[in-house]
């Protein structure tokens, strides 16, 4: 094999890498950046949109930040709260038993009337929106076949809730 031979080789395979992770790098996993901790991430059915918890040096719930996004891309996602602050009261986090489903956790929060819960107790994960008590809208996860955990270190940085009767949302 002669040097043309080389490198038209070698810059085919070059070009055909970079097209594979370019397309790749298109998707997000998730609307969190490289320097924060995802909670829980996953791209929404039928849709081009992701939801998102975010987090950064949150070690316990009155440290760092935890943020809720949903959208397309982390510059335009909507985001709850709107500033990065420490979680407080913002967002519980509670462990779910759904006896034909098994254990999963329930990640909520409050936006004004509305209680989002984010649920994996259920597979696929869903995300519901409540008004009142009552659902607005309920979301659906992409499902792969794997178990979609909500990370174990947002029981360390989100305080614990109570349990309350939209601890039976299911999705359905």
């Amino acid at each position: 094999m002669n040097w043309k031979t080389r490198s038209l080789s070698f810059f085919s395979i070059v070009i055909v890498a970079g097209s594979m992770s370019s397309t790749h790098s298109a998707e997000p996993e998730s609307l969190c950046s490289e320097e924060e901790v995802v909670y829980f991430s996953c791209k929404i059915e039928r849709s081009q949109n992701y939801a998102s918890i975010c987090a950064k040096d949150n070690v316990s719930p009155n440290a760092g930040y935890v943020q809720y996004r949903f959208g397309k891309n982390i510059g335009t996602a909507f985001r709850f709260p709107e500033t990065e602050v420490a979680p407080n009261d913002f967002f519980h986090v509670q462990t779910i038993n759904h006896l034909r489903d098994g254990i999963g956790k329930h990640l909520t929060f409050h936006n004004g009337a509305y209680t989002y819960v984010i649920s994996n107790a259920v597979q696929p994960p869903e995300i519901g929106v409540f008004r009142d008590g009552k659902i607005v809208t309920t979301k659906s996860c992409q499902f792969d076949g794997d178990f979609s955990p909500i990370s174990s270190r947002a029981d360390y940085g989100i305080k614990q809730g109570e349990k309350s009767k939209l601890d039976s949302f299911d999705g359905s």
